[in-house]
């Protein structure tokens, strides 16, 4: 539509590319895998949402999981990407929130006004993030990350990309 905003466009585009990369994983699982083994990583995935990263260790934990931990850490990077797109394209609406909203914005603008006056730590911030999401320390998840991030004021897709590798390398490591 013409009259939408780039943020509105940019929300419904994150909410289709979630949707649709969903979509394929669920069809791609029911097509590829035994029915059994499909009800397993569904419980899997539900369980990574309360766990986190530390899903992965369920094949050490449990013998009659047969997924390899490398499957599980690339399951746990795919849900932490997708956690960390939707959180940020709809960012604003948890900033239309009475006084809370006012305090995130307040500190989103200083954050990106102390970026755009010095760039050099723009890359100190996205490190920083990558660093806190490599930590296994509670609230260094997608959700820590991308608000971190946003609050920071990196732009959307600098954290998008900073959440991605920090989940990535505390996942696998």
């Amino acid at each position: 539509h013409r009259g939408w905003s780039p943020l509105a466009r940019g929300r419904w585009l994150g909410k289709g590319v979630l949707l649709t990369s969903l979509v394929a994983a669920v069809t791609l699982a029911y097509v590829v895998l035994p029915a059994a083994d499909v009800a397993v990583l569904q419980n899997l995935v539900i369980g990574s949402l309360v766990t986190g990263r530390y899903i992965v260790l369920a094949p050490v934990l449990e013998e009659s999981i047969t997924f390899s931990v490398p499957f599980l850490v690339l399951t746990v990077i795919v849900l932490d990407l997708w956690i960390s797109t939707f959180l940020v394209t709809n960012l604003d609406l948890l900033q239309g929130v009475p006084k809370l909203g006012d305090a995130l914005t307040r500190i989103q603008r200083r954050g990106e006004d102390f970026l755009a006056q010095n760039p050099r730590w723009r890359t100190l911030a996205e490190l920083g993030i990558i660093t806190f999401l490599t930590l296994p320390v509670p609230g260094s998840g997608p959700l820590g990350g991308t608000l971190l991030g946003r609050l920071l004021g990196l732009s959307i897709p600098r954290t998008i990309v900073s959440v991605f590798i920090g989940c990535a390398l505390g996942t696998a490591a």
